[in-house]
């Protein structure tokens, strides 16, 4: 029974497609890599804004009740803070 040899045009051609499998792969993997990278990066930016709006939503409700302190219990939450004159989160 003979045997089959492969030549060594058709090693040539396998270590090319295994070469160029192994590149496309390692380049897609980095690419992925840095798409996350940059996705983490825009989330923190968000997280940052968020967060600073809402400080400055907060301390804008301490002054509202620090002046009209003498109208609790008199009026409603929403004429107290003035609807969402503090509300600086859609900034």
């Amino acid at each position: 029974m003979p045997t089959w040899r492969p030549s060594r045009r058709q090693y040539v051609i396998a270590a090319i497609i295994l070469v160029v499998g192994l590149v496309s792969s390692i380049g897609y993997l980095y690419w992925k890599g840095e798409q996350d990278k940059a996705l983490r990066a825009t989330e923190q930016v968000q997280q940052e804004r968020a967060r600073q709006a809402s400080a400055k939503s907060n301390e804008c409700r301490k002054q509202k009740l620090a002046a009209k302190a003498d109208q609790i219990g008199k009026i409603t939450y929403d004429e107290l803070y003035d609807y969402t004159v503090c509300d600086y989160t859609d900034q």
